[in-house]
């Protein structure tokens, strides 16, 4: 149920904030990319699954704050149509979903 009152409240609340006027196109996408997926898949190795709860908050948060807005945009769809779970395979899975719309290669999830 409080999950249900969060993700409500952020996605309301969003609703009426102005479109985004960060300027993406100074951003060094490759970068940022690189640097965000490295974070990432650290949390999901290093951190308990006790801490889901923390991790779900912060995927909706980077769905709301991410500076480029593609990206941005595309992690909101995807944490929409996938329930988050702190763990190697569901971010392996995002992380190839990304691979994919961007024509890079997927890695093998089933090594992990």
């Amino acid at each position: 149920m409080r999950f249900l009152v969060f993700f409500m409240f952020v996605f309301c609340a969003s609703a009426f904030e102005p479109t985004c006027d960060c300027a993406c196109e100074d951003l060094d996408r490759d970068r940022l990319g690189q640097s965000t997926w490295y974070l990432l898949h650290e949390i999901a190795k290093h951190v308990p699954t006790t801490k889901e709860s923390h991790f779900k908050n912060f995927m909706y948060s980077l769905s709301h704050l991410y500076p480029c807005e593609t990206c941005r945009k595309h992690i909101g769809d995807y944490i929409l149509e996938n329930n988050i779970e702190l763990n190697k395979q569901w971010l392996c899975d995002f992380h190839n979903d990304v691979n994919v719309r961007l024509g890079k290669a997927s890695f093998d999830c089933s090594t992990l």
